[in-house]
This record gives C-alpha cells, sequence and structure tokens, in this order.
C-alpha cells in the first residue's frame, strides 16, 4: 500500500508524519524509489529539532509522481510518497496540489494534507529546512533565508545604516520584505473524504495522540497501544520544537497589541528570535506607525521594555498595506 502525504505550507511536519506512520505499525523497512533498495526506518527520526534522520521518498512534480506510481512494486510492505509542489508562487502550489490530490484519489491512493490556520502559515517561514540548531542566531544563515524569500533582498542595502550587517538592519529588512497575510491566500480547505484526510498542523502539536489515531484509522492500519504509547515519547520532543512557533503565530495581534498599549507581557515562552521579531516590528511598523528609535541587537522580552524603544515611525516609503 502506498499513501501520499502533501502539506498547504512548508515545515509543517510532514517528514515526522511519514516517519510517524511507519514507526507506530511496526514497519521497520520501506523501498527507495530512487535506488531501488530498501531502507531502514531510524527507531528516533529527531536530530536538532527536525526530522532529518528519516529521508522519504519525495517528489514535486506531478510527472516524478506518475513515474513513482510506475514503478514495479518489490515489496508488500506499506509505503509512502512525500509530495512538495516546486512553484513559483503560492496559487500554482495550490493548482498543483489540487490535482495531486485528484490524480491520487484516481489511481486509489489515500492523501493526507497537513494545513494551517490563520497567521499559523508564518511557520513556514520561521522555521527552515536545516539540521543547525539555532541558525536563527548565525547572521549567514539568516542572510541566506531571507535570500530565499526575496532574491533582492540585499540590492538596497544603503537605505540601512550598517548596510544590513547588523541584528538590527536584518529585523527592519525583513519587517520591510514580509507580508504575513500573503503566505495564505484565503484558500478554504476542507478535503475530507474516504481518499482525503486534511488535519491542522495544531492538532497534531497538541493533541498528537489522538490525531495519529485518526490517520491510522484512515489509512486501514492496525496498531497496538503500547506502539502508540512509546511514539509519543519522541511525539513530546517533536512537539516542544514546534510549539512556540504555533504560540506566537496564534498571539500576534495580542502581542503587538501589549506592546503599543504599554501594556506587560511575559515574552519568554515564545523563543523570539529576529524572525519573529521582525514580523511583530512589520505589524508596528505598518499598522501603528512606529518603529524602533534606537538600534539594537536582541529586543527586550517585556512588551513594556520594547513599547520605551519605540517613536514615530521615520523610515520613507512606507505602504499604507493595512488601511
Amino acid at each position: 500500500m502506498i499513501f501520499t502525504v502533501t502539506t498547504d505550507q512548508f515545515n509543517l511536519g510532514i517528514t515526522f508524519l511519514i516517519w510517524s506512520i511507519h514507526n507506530i505499525t511496526g514497519n521497520k523497512q520501506y523501498y527507495d524509489f530512487k535506488t531501488g533498495k530498501t531502507k531502514d526506518i531510524p527507531e528516533d527520526p529527531l536530530h536538532n529539532g527536525t526530522s532529518h534522520k528519516m529521508n522519504p521518498n519525495s517528489c514535486g512534480t506531478l510527472e516524478s509522481f506518475r513515474s513513482i506510481l510506475n514503478m514495479p512494486q518489490t515489496n508488500a510492505t506499506i509505503n509512502h510518497i512525500k509530495f512538495i509542489p516546486k512553484a513559483n508562487s503560492i496559487i500554482e502550489y495550490h493548482e498543483i496540489n489540487r490535482r495531486l490530490k485528484q490524480l491520487s484519489t484516481e489511481k486509489s491512493i489515500k492523501v493526507i494534507n497537513i494545513t494551517c490556520q490563520r497567521l499559523q502559515h508564518l511557520i513556514g517561514f520561521l522555521r527552515f529546512d536545516t539540521e543547525h540548531s539555532n541558525w536563527q542566531s548565525d547572521m549567514e544563515m539568516v542572510k541566506s533565508h531571507c535570500e530565499r524569500y526575496w532574491p533582492r533582498f540585499f540590492d538596497n542595502a544603503q537605505i540601512f545604516k550598517d548596510k544590513l550587517n547588523t541584528w538590527h538592519d536584518i529585523r527592519e529588512g525583513i519587517a520591510f520584505n514580509i507580508r504575513p497575510y500573503d503566505f495564505w491566500t484565503h484558500y478554504e480547505n476542507k478535503d475530507h473524504d474516504k481518499m482525503i484526510y486534511t488535519y491542522q498542523v495544531e492538532d497534531m502539536i497538541r493533541s498528537g495522540k489522538s490525531e495519529m489515531i485518526k490517520i491510522l484509522d484512515f489509512l486501514g492500519l492496525d496498531y497496538k497501544k503500547e506502539d502508540v504509547d512509546n511514539w509519543c515519547k519522541i511525539h513530546d520532543i517533536w512537539k516542544e520544537n514546534l510549539e512556540h512557533h504555533i504560540e506566537f503565530c496564534n498571539d500576534i495581534d495580542s502581542i503587538v497589541k501589549g506592546i503599543i498599549e504599554n501594556r506587560q507581557m511575559d515574552l519568554t515562552k515564545y523563543k523570539l528570535d529576529v524572525l519573529k521579531e521582525a514580523v511583530l516590528l512589520h505589524f508596528l511598523m505598518f499598522k501603528h506607525d512606529l518603529n524602533l528609535n534606537t538600534s539594537i541587537d536582541k529586543l527586550p522580552l517585556d512588551t513594556k521594555e520594547i513599547y520605551k524603544l519605540l517613536g514615530k515611525n521615520t523610515r520613507t516609503g512606507i505602504e499604507k498595506l493595512y488601511d
């Protein structure tokens, strides 16, 4: 049996889900379509907050997906296809995903689709597909991340005080460029039938055990209670690496409100880094015409302290995004 896993946004835990299905059902190996060999499934897929010990079958085009389906199956174990569309825009991404679901249904292949809601789609930007822990504190890696999203990020470096070579400049540069609501263009994904199962990444993070049981039942796979319980121990570690992103995305509006109202709010649990700080600064700049009065590498973890650093936004070229 082959199942497909896809996602409406990057970095929503797609590899962890694939590993989880194999692990709970007692599947120790899977067939690698690229090498034509059997690969072992790790007992624990986690490395520095990612599931990179697991290297799943993956593709990004419908043509490569069809090629995999046309390959002869050499074993009787369950197998998977991780599908992340190769696309140049959000609209194209979702159109390819729609066609993937249609093609899978025609081939009687069940699809699991991972999605998220509201500003949770920023997770795709806040996380990065890298094994390096704390990469958000590495200036060069953050610069590369910015260029990945905005290839011309450094074209106007001269308009920044230190030419985008300090955390203060990088934070403001991201705040200028990011468009939080463009990560998701109001697609209502309600796919849920006998061939397609869609779940919220927040449900997997906060209620992993019950969500996994629903997924296994959807796929028609047998499992033992003790195997689910053992999986929960690894899920708890995976959850810890993602939960602060969900909480931050859920609370962005209340954090910004706390700042502009000069109301005390402890931000420790959000594990702020320059990317999250930049999201907050974006809303302060574009919604409230505020900016930092002084150059600072790291924002305080108290909204009242951040408020003390703010003044009128005097930067030129500010678009009216939220009128």
